[in-house]
This record gives structure tokens, C-alpha cells and sequence, in this order.
């Protein structure tokens, strides 16, 4: 299967991810194509995202609520991230610890694993103190 290649369109959308510190959902990656006056729709968008996701330029992450969302992840190996789900705030996270655990329940449950996503949302220290 041939992966699509960037448009015009997508580096944009790069740039707008690359610039957030934040995970971004597709719409509200939509919202600010269109404050900067950028005639693009949602399935365009999607399919941009799709393609960053191919090439291994953006992670995506299921939020609290289910929603997929999209960030540029400063790491290029497998990691982890926590998440405040007050401001969105991320870090990052190379736990081997928890490489460690995933293979050991895998195993004693009778499964080879083949991959995993764990990602710990909570409040910040920001956004715990009143």
C-alpha cells in the first residue's frame, strides 16, 4: 500500500499541531484552519491527520472522553503520556517499568503482546491549587 504524501494543506496542519503543546482534536484543528482563514473541511483534515499519523510525524491518543486527539511528541520511540485534563498539559513519558509490567500480565494471562497505549490523565500542579 503506497502512503499518501503531505499537501499543502497537511504541513499546515503540521505547523499548527507543531506549534500547540497540546493535544488537539480534528475539529478543533478545524476551528483554527478556519480562524486563519483556510478554506479546508473536516474529511480533508482527517485525512491529513492520517497521513502525519503514516509518516510517523504526530502521535494520536484517545482522550478521557474517547475523542482521538493529535500532538507532535518530541520522542520518537514508543513512550506514554500524562495528561491534564483541566489545561491539556503533557509530558512525555519513558517508563520502562511499565514496558516490564505489560509484558508480564500479557504472559501470565497466555498472550504475546504485540503492542499498547497507557496514558494517565489527571490535574497538574497548576491546576490543583485553587
Amino acid at each position: 500500500m503506497n502512503k499518501k504524501k503531505l499537501t499543502r494543506y497537511g504541513s499546515i496542519i503540521l505547523n499548527l499541531i507543531s506549534e500547540n503543546d497540546v493535544f488537539l482534536s480534528a475539529q478543533e484543528i478545524y476551528l483554527k484552519m478556519r480562524e486563519l482563514s483556510y478554506p479546508v473541511g473536516l474529511a480533508t483534515i482527517y485525512r491529513q491527520l492520517q497521513v502525519l499519523l503514516d509518516n510517523h510525524l504526530i502521535d494520536a491518543i484517545k482522550s478521557e472522553s474517547g475523542e482521538v486527539i493529535y500532538k507532535q511528541c518530541k520522542k520518537t520511540s514508543h513512550h506514554h503520556h500524562v495528561i491534564c485534563i483541566k489545561c491539556g498539559k503533557s509530558q512525555e513519558i519513558l517508563e520502562p517499568e511499565i514496558e516490564l509490567w505489560t509484558r508480564r500480565v500479557a504472559k501470565k494471562l497466555g498472550y504475546l503482546p504485540m503492542n499498547h497505549t497507557i496514558e494517565i490523565f489527571g490535574h497538574c500542579q497548576q491546576c490543583q491549587t485553587p
